[in-house]
C-alpha cells in the first residue's frame, strides 16, 4: 500500500486552467477545507486497514 503524502490542493491546481471554472471550484473547495477533510478521512480509513 502506498502511504506517501498526497497534496490534494496541489493536484487540483495542476488540473485547473488559470482563470477557468475548475480553478474557481477548486478555490472554493480549498476555502471550505475540503482537501484537508479528504486527507484526514483517507488517513482514518488507512489507520483502520493497517494492522497494529
Amino acid at each position: 500500500m502506498n502511504t506517501e503524502e498526497v497534496d490534494f490542493a496541489a493536484l487540483a491546481r495542476a488540473h485547473s486552467t488559470e482563470g477557468g471554472l475548475n480553478e474557481q471550484f477548486a478555490r472554493h473547495l480549498a476555502s471550505k477545507g475540503t482537501f484537508a477533510a479528504v486527507g484526514e478521512g483517507l488517513d482514518a480509513v488507512l489507520d483502520r486497514l493497517t494492522p497494529s
